[in-house]
């Protein structure tokens, strides 16, 4: 930031090996000196290569990149964007655009610093509980999320805690829950949206005698998002209201896109 400051009204030239100093949105004011001789650069690959930067596989020609909570969040999300808009279907299957979990909200710091270094644009998505916006705000104030690049799922307002399950129907997924765990969600305690999904399932398992801890609720949302990319019409998993949500920040991932 002090630098971009300072070229507000000076020229500034920096010679350097790190990744965070390369200008994305004007790739031809980066400068290769290869052999004493200087070139404008064509395109970040280029760039990526020269400066020894590798990715992993799923990413390694990724310039874009959707951060999000968990890696069921990741399958579901990559395919509910993919069949809202042609765009992203390409650029997945051009792997211009990866979808990739941060293995919990606490982690976002760090992914996003690790993307940048990588210099890939990123969009972040993150639930509204607690430790979602908490990492969102703490990632924020670190100048690492934008508005512009990131959303937060709100189900019920932001007045109330929610993650992605939240938006999806229950009538969807109701049936393996009763199958697999013997649990029936249509119960009190499952009712409303006083809690969020995960804990709004807790309770109802427990009050139907059925232990619930983070290995039942990772399986359960793994489950989930097998059956979201198996099933052909998004309206069979999202209400109309919540499909219209996630429109809105697929049309702000395809805007990434564009940049």
């Amino acid at each position: 930031s002090v630098i971009q400051q300072i070229s507000n009204t000076s020229q500034v030239i920096i010679t350097t090996h790190n990744g965070s100093f390369v200008n994305r949105g004007n790739i031809s004011s980066n400068i290769i000196i290869d052999n004493g001789i200087g070139r404008k650069a064509n395109n970040i690959q280029e760039i990526r290569e020269l400066l020894g930067i590798k990715l992993s596989d799923n990413l390694i020609s990724s310039e874009t990149v959707v951060i999000v909570e968990g890696s069921d969040d990741a399958i579901s999300l990559e395919y509910i964007f993919s069949k809202l808009s042609a765009k992203v279907k390409n650029a997945i299957n051009n792997k211009k655009i990866a979808f990739t979990d941060m293995g919990g909200a606490t982690n976002l710091k760090y992914k996003c610093a690790l993307y940048a270094s990588m210099m890939c644009k990123y969009f972040v998505i993150v639930d509204a509980d607690k430790c979602g916006i908490s990492s969102y705000e703490e990632a924020k104030q670190k100048g690492l999320v934008e508005e512009k690049n990131s959303a937060i799922l709100y189900a019920y307002g932001d007045n109330k805690e929610s993650e992605f399950e939240d938006f999806l129907k229950k009538d969807f997924y109701k049936d393996l829950i009763y199958n697999d765990y013997g649990v029936d969600l249509e119960v009190k305690e499952f009712k409303g949206c006083k809690y969020k999904w995960s804990d709004r399932l807790k309770k109802s398992f427990n009050a139907q005698s059925k232990p619930f801890g983070d290995k039942t609720e990772a399986e359960i949302k793994e489950k989930i998002a097998d059956m979201i990319v198996k099933t052909d019409s998004l309206n069979d998993i999202l209400p109309d209201c919540y499909l219209e949500k996630l429109k809105y920040v697929c049309a702000q991932i395809e805007r990434i896109l564009d940049v």
